[in-house]
């Protein structure tokens, strides 16, 4: 068994070797040395001795230069240099993907921005130990936002950005829309007029200087406050809020503090003409002629803050309908009496029932006399659309009996005499007696204009009364 050390070929144990076999020996070991070296070469495995490590001019860097910079190495004894600027470890190896690169000796190396030089140094394939140093060319300071110190703004806010370097020529780039500026993104040459949420973002740049460290800055308008809540609600389901009284109170309000309201009555809206009012006051409208209807317009403000959306309430003015009025007062009639019912709204239809009936749309015809032969309930209301309808009238009569009526008065006859007795009251019963005594629903019953024949041979006196429902007149004597 064998194992090579450095180039050479040793044996584990001694073997004694003669003739052609000690030939053969000789030139396995030469090849298995030749190998060594290679693998060496590849791998860049430390060698036998140290390796001078590479002598980088300037051995500490160049910081804080403008523009460009170089770095060179010593010139070695023997091998040659490798070298990276992108941080990655050097190698002899220059085959991509690899980004290493051989010092061609006497050669500058122009660097143009900020990076590490990192080096070292091949002897027959022994890499040495490597060498770093920095080259930190100077960079623009990070630009500066004057925007008067509050990012939280409203109606808009302008903001300057600027580099605080004198004499310097840089540009500075910038986006408004939250991405990572770049040298195609929009150059800054005015203040910029913000008037939105955004994150402004920017870098500056100049030849010869590191661009700078990026910027950040977040704006926000804030929300606006709640729009008012007006009270009574001038839509309700979609349709106007319909008033009865001249004068309608409107009651606005709002959860958010800090806030008042601006309001416009225009029906077509210009501008916010009446004066400001604050949460919880009141607005009042006036009905003039019947479904006029009056738009209100308002919207929540608060100081630095949006307005609220603006919200549209309608309001219509429609009177109830004037309720009936009956010509007749209440109070009590004879016999008969006739009642004209009418409305002061023009153009309203009259619906009646008397007694306990119900009143409804399919009630009697108010625009008709209504004919009273009774002590009567009268109930009635008024309508036209699209106004509400008027209150119910609601009036009694009491029915009184005119006492009846005798053709003939008292006087002396011979014979007999025929006496018509008339009632005034349609439809009435009359009881009479001829002995004088008061007549009375057990009386002798006649009907109106009935005749009754008195006798001469007795003095007779005659009385009469008129009875209907459960109501007697006067007794009339003759």
């Amino acid at each position: 068994m064998f194992t090579i050390h450095a180039g050479r070929l040793a044996m584990t144990r001694p073997v004694a070797i003669a003739g052609w076999s000690r030939r053969l020996c000789v030139a396995m070991a030469g090849a298995l040395a030749l190998l060594a070296i290679m693998v060496g070469s590849a791998s860049a495995a430390p060698g036998p001795a140290p390796i001078a490590a590479p002598v980088l001019i300037p051995a500490n860097g160049d910081t804080g230069w403008i523009g460009t910079s170089q770095f060179t190495f010593e010139k070695p004894a023997t091998g040659k240099i490798f070298y990276t600027i992108d941080g990655t470890t050097p190698t002899n190896n220059l085959t991509p993907p690899s980004t290493s690169a051989l010092w061609q000796e006497g050669k500058d190396v122009t660097v143009n921005h900020t990076l590490t030089v990192r080096a070292v140094h091949y002897v027959a394939g022994f890499a040495s130990q490597e060498v770093s140093a920095p080259f930190i060319r100077a960079k623009l300071p990070t630009p500066t936002a004057q925007y008067g110190g509050n990012t939280l703004f409203y109606p808009s806010v302008l903001c300057s950005l600027f580099v605080n370097r004198d004499g310097s020529t840089h540009f500075i780039h910038y986006t408004e829309d939250g991405s990572v500026p770049t040298s195609t993104s929009a150059i800054y040459s005015t203040p910029l007029k913000i008037d939105k949420t955004l994150t402004l973002k920017a870098y500056a740049t100049e030849p010869g200087l590191d661009d700078s460290d990026p910027m950040s800055i977040n704006f926000t308008v804030p929300p606006p406050p709640a729009a008012p809540q007006a009270t009574p609600s001038g839509s309700p389901a979609g349709s106007p809020y319909s008033f009865s009284t001249n004068t309608l109170t409107i009651k606005l309000k709002s959860a958010a503090t800090g806030i008042f309201f601006r309001y416009s009555l225009d029906t077509a809206f210009k501008d916010w003409a009446n004066a400001p009012i604050v949460s919880g006051d009141s607005i009042s409208i006036l009905g003039k002629n019947i479904g006029d209807t009056i738009t209100l317009r308002a919207q929540t403000c608060k100081n630095g803050y949006p307005s609220s959306a603006i919200i549209t309430e309608q309001y219509t003015y429609l009177p109830a309908v004037a309720t009936p009025v009956p010509s007749r007062p209440k109070g009590f009639f004879y016999d008969t009496a006739t009642v004209y019912l009418t409305s002061a709204t023009q153009g309203a239809s009259i619906r009646y029932v008397v007694d306990n009936q119900v009143l409804g749309p399919n009630s009697l015809d108010g625009g008709k006399a209504v004919f009273l032969e009774s002590s009567t309930r009268l109930k009635a209301y008024a309508y036209k659309s699209p106004q509400p309808q008027s209150g119910t009238l609601d009036i009694s009569y009491t029915l009184r009996l005119t006492a009846p009526v005798f053709d003939k008065s008292s006087q002396q006859f011979t014979d007999s005499l025929h006496v018509a007795i008339m009632a005034k009251a349609p439809n009435a019963a009359i009881f009479i007696t001829l002995d004088g005594s008061a007549p009375n629903i057990h009386s002798a019953q006649i009907k109106s204009g009935d005749i009754v024949t008195v006798s001469a041979l007795d003095s007779t006196v005659l009385r009469a009364v008129v009875i209907k429902d459960g109501i007697a007149s006067d007794t009339t004597r003759v």
